[in-house]
């Protein structure tokens, strides 16, 4: 498609006499930008395609030629006197100028002159290229641009004209766009302006045009089905009927359950829809995230794998990478295969950060959300609403999937997104009755209770590989400092979501490894929370759990005898020994009843059993997640604004709200490096960020009132310091009388 789009003579050259970019005029920069705008919009959904309409765009069919146009128009600001003489004293600073508001009086002129003729949205639809070219490096808030407000109007080079004053042009477009603050109109903003940042990324960044279909968008379907029958071949796995099945299932919305070790993964990457852009892989945690962006590295190649968290400045960091393009790539989605949390997505959709980057990535592509089981009811209503979002408005391929997914969940995919199941149900019941794993034990008691039968497993040294799974950080503690004071001929590790990520990757690396290995001079011990259910590859012999939500121990069941090489493995259930906490009281008692009654009638004789029981589970709590269904969000993000309290909608597995931290170490001993660092002057302030992400501990946002204190560093960077003293070996650890953490 071309933009049909060309700048009089006289404008043509006056863009060639300034500096667009350091290694180009401006004409070039915004003609690149336009071509390479070209290549994208070729590849953009837009309700109107395919019969699909929606009211605003009902009297307008152009409009991948106007997203052509803005980029274009979107840098003509830095024809301004101003922003060239600064420029010219300090070429190697951004200029504190502001040239996207400097575009829009030219800019303006110029859409004049086009045939817009969009019936009665053509006011709107100028105000959407207007503020999209005004945003294109700030987002929309409140304020933006104010301290322009009395300022004078663009003296542009070598253009005689006068010109309206551009705060006042920027006011008068953001009136238009409060007009209307609708969904359908906050939907269009954010393609054109993720679009335009996008382009005037990657033709800043030197990219050549024809390289952006061979590593942003997937070339077809099939491109994808290749390399992964290369990789199942690679690690010589024979690809199951059911995968050769979902290869040509085509379907644009699915759900799928299957065991664990079936190969759900490539399953999924199998079943890529034809015509689609990306695919973007969202999982609930940072180190889920990054197994599996290893896994698809492997996979894909590194070069076509972007990956994301908001660790990732570190990750790079940690690997020798300090591209600010590089960090980009990964950030915004840019690559064909994307590895990233669903808080990324659902952070997106709630106005948070470069917003419109990151659901321009959504657009026409392949979204697999896996471990759907994993979310509380008030995130899962939140996923729900924002998958009918992107199916709606971007066309979004959805797969939802997950080893334990409920009934209640496929009929709500059913209902809102017109899923079907990807595969036949004959087939995962066959494959789940065919795995008998684990044989379950309802202990009396708490796990204090069974302290004793697990030292005499110990001492029997029947077992090699022993799982220990509490509900909470501090009684992990307590069962692991138990346990070493016992002097067990044992190696006893400890894991919990509380460790700075450096020493969460180490523990996850070595245990995963270790628990692989068969060759054991003695028992290994590893005492942990809810994390190993999605966070690490393991495989255990015996297992000793708390009590918690029935789909939670289904998932704690699947890491041991993990691959069904060791008969029948011994499975212990311990009451709770405390609070229900971080789970409702309902979903503890609930559990209790389908376990004991199960037991005793003797039906745990297969996995099949264990999904009709997670079905039964559901439905005793159906109104709790009813209820939270019926709330929608999203409603409330009908405007263009970015807001900082979008991460706020969303809450963690453990049903807190979770926020990062930095303890300051006993005898303050991490706050002091890190202001020491800060105070040297050969440091750079680069240096002083990394430090305070390595030192990052992810904590509930509960207990963060009276046990941090704010200060020089925390203000200038934006951290908040945690009375708490920390370990390697036991992780974080408040101040005397600082609270439980979960």
């Amino acid at each position: 498609m071309e933009s049909q789009f060309t700048f009089s003579k006289e404008l043509e050259d006056a863009l060639k006499k300034v500096k667009g970019k350091k290694e180009k005029d401006l004409f070039n920069h915004l003609t690149g930008t336009g071509k390479i705008a070209e290549y994208l919009v070729k590849r953009v959904y837009m309700p109107t395609d395919k019969g699909k309409k929606l009211n605003y765009l009902s009297d307008c069919q152009d409009l991948k030629r106007l997203m052509v146009v803005q980029a274009y128009l979107h840098d003509l600001g830095k024809l301004d006197k101003r922003f060239q003489e600064d420029k010219t004293n300090n070429p190697d600073k951004p200029s504190a100028l502001p040239h996207a508001l400097f575009s829009l009086p030219l800019a303006d002129k110029l859409l004049q002159k086009l045939n817009l003729n969009c019936g009665k949205f053509t006011e709107a639809l100028k105000a959407v290229i207007m503020i999209s070219i005004a945003t294109h490096h700030s987002m929309m808030q409140e304020g933006l641009y104010k301290s322009w407000k009395y300022r004078d109007a663009p003296n542009y080079h070598y253009i005689q004209d006068g010109y309206d004053g551009a705060y006042n042009l920027f006011s008068k477009y953001s009136e238009i766009m409060l007009k209307h603050q609708t969904r359908d109109w906050r939907f269009i903003y954010s393609l054109f302006n993720g679009l335009l940042r996008m382009a005037d990324w990657l033709d800043s960044s030197g990219n050549d045009p024809q390289d952006i279909i061979r590593h942003f968008y997937l070339e077809s379907n099939d491109e994808a089905k290749t390399k992964v029958c290369d990789y199942l071949r690679y690690k010589k796995f024979v690809i199951r009927d059911y995968q050769k099945e979902a290869a040509f299932s085509n379907m644009d919305s699915a759900f799928m359950k299957l065991p664990t070790g079936d190969g759900k993964t490539e399953t999924a990457l199998l079943s890529i829809p034809s015509e689609t852009n990306k695919v973007i892989y969202t999982l609930p945690t940072i180190t889920s995230v990054e197994a599996m962006r290893k896994r698809f590295e492997t996979m894909f190649g590194k070069e076509n794998v972007s990956f994301s968290h908001h660790l990732l400045l570190l990750s790079l960091y940690e690997e020798g990478i300090f591209d600010e393009k590089e960090r980009l790539y990964d950030e915004y989605n840019i690559k064909k295969y994307v590895v990233t949390t669903i808080d990324k997505i659902l952070l997106s959709l709630v106005n948070y950060g470069n917003y419109p980057m990151i659901e321009y990535s959504l657009n026409n592509s392949y979204l697999i959300v896996d471990e759907i089981h994993s979310y509380s009811p008030y995130t899962l209503s939140l996923i729900l609403h924002s998958l009918e979002y992107l199916k709606e408005y971007h066309n979004t391929k959805i797969l939802v999937m997950s080893a334990t997914l409920p009934n209640l969940i496929e009929e709500e995919l059913k209902k809102r997104l017109g899923s079907k199941p990807l595969l036949k149900q004959d087939v995962w019941e066959n494959r789940y009755r065919s795995k008998r794993r684990v044989k379950i034990h309802i202990c009396n008691g708490s796990f204090n209770d069974n302290l004793d039968k697990l030292v005499e497993i110990v001492k029997s040294k029947k077992h090699s590989k022993i799982l220990l799974v509490l509900n909470t950080v501090d009684r992990a503690k307590e069962t692991y400092k138990k346990l070493k004071e016992l002097n067990l001929e044992a190696d006893v590790f400890l894991i919990h979501a509380r460790f700075i990520h450096k020493d969460k990757l180490e523990k996850y690396s070595l245990l995963e490894n270790l628990s692989k290995s068969e060759n054991f001079r003695k028992p290994l011990i590893l005492v942990s929370t809810q994390v190993v259910e999605v966070s690490l590859d393991i495989d255990f012999d015996i297992m000793f759990t708390e009590l918690s939500p029935l789909d939670s121990l289904i998932q704690r069941f699947g890491r041991v005898n993990r691959y069904g090489n060791k008969g029948i493995s011994d499975v212990y259930v311990c009451g709770i020994d405390g609070k229900y906490l971080p789970y409702e009281e309902k979903q503890i008692d609930e559990t209790k009843k389908i376990m004991t009654d199960m037991s005793e009638n003797g039906t745990f004789e297969n996995e099949l059993d264990f999904i009709y029981a997670n079905n039964k589970y559901y439905d005793r709590l159906k109104d709790v997640y009813e209820r939270e269904f019926g709330k929608n969000p999203l409603e409330d993000f009908s405007y263009i604004h970015r807001v900082d309290f979008g991460d706020e909608l969303l809450k963690t597995r453990d049903r807190f709200i979770s926020v990062p931290v930095v303890p300051v170490g006993d005898n303050d001993e991490i706050y002091n490096r890190i202001k020491l660092i800060g105070s040297d002057q050969k440091c750079s302030p680069l240096q002083v960020r990394i430090e305070i992400i390595k030192n990052i501990v992810e904590v509930p946002i509960y207990i963060i009132k009276g046990n941090s204190f704010t200060d020089k560093v925390s203000k200038n960077y934006g951290v908040i310091f945690l009375k708490a003293d920390y370990s390697s070996e036991t992780g974080i650890e408040l101040k005397k009388g600082g609270g439980l953490i979960f």
